[in-house]
């Protein structure tokens, strides 16, 4: 019918249809949620899944913001407007037209982006600075999701999510940091529980592969 959501590629991340499949995703956790929570009614926490669950989270974010971070240092997501962009009137672009134009316009302001976001990405990936490294993609993408909102880019969706994941993962340390920096005493991060050796060699690999996977992807 004509309210059906059409399925075909378009590029855009924001079709009606990407918001269905959202909102379905939220209610079907939601309702997952709310039977584990009947079925396990005993048990108030899952500590051990919680932290595994940050890790993947964890790497998948720092992943993206890589990827994103180096597309703009080495302008290959704004590149320097063309000179057919430059021969047209600023009445008609479109938002995101002006956007890249201006943003390609500045190499230096496009890199320093860049490399914000290649900052927090790398903050990521160790557990002592992955709190810090949150909050540097939340500050980035905050300003990303301004800019998709305000200039209309059709990722709106997508920066949304990658912001939130920054906030959840930095979500557990937040009173602490509050505290820190009301001037407060907080005790220091307790070490990460040690498995056995056999348990500590395959998560050492399975580190070091996922780096190589990630450093093949930008190559």
């Amino acid at each position: 019918g004509q309210g059906r959501p059409a399925l075909e590629i378009t590029g855009s991340g924001d079709t009606r249809w990407a918001y269905l499949w959202f909102l379905a995703s939220l209610i079907l956790a939601a309702v997952g949620a709310a039977i584990w929570s009947v079925v396990d009614r005993r048990r108030l926490a899952y500590p051990r899944l919680a932290g595994w669950a940050l890790v993947g989270l964890r790497y998948v974010l720092a992943f993206t913001m890589v990827s994103y971070g180096f597309a703009k240092i080495f302008d290959t997501q704004f590149p320097p407007p063309s000179y057919i962009r430059l021969d047209h009137r600023l009445g008609d672009m479109s938002p995101m037209g002006v956007l890249w134009s201006f943003t390609g316009s500045s190499t230096p302001y496009a890199v320093f982006g860049g490399l914000a976001e290649a900052l927090g990405a790398a903050l990521l990936l160790w557990r002592r600075t992955a709190t810090l490294g949150a909050l540097v993609v939340a500050a980035v993408m905050t300003n990303v999701v301004m800019l998709n909102f305000t200039y209309d880019v059709p990722v709106k969706l997508y920066a949304t999510q990658l912001l939130v994941c920054a906030l959840v993962i930095a979500a557990p340390q937040l009173r602490r940091l509050a505290i820190a920096v009301l001037g407060g005493a907080v005790a220091a991060v307790p070490p990460r529980p040690r498995g056995s050796v056999r348990v500590e060699r395959a998560r050492l690999a399975a580190k070091v592969a996922m780096l190589a996977a990630m450093g093949w992807s930008i190559y």
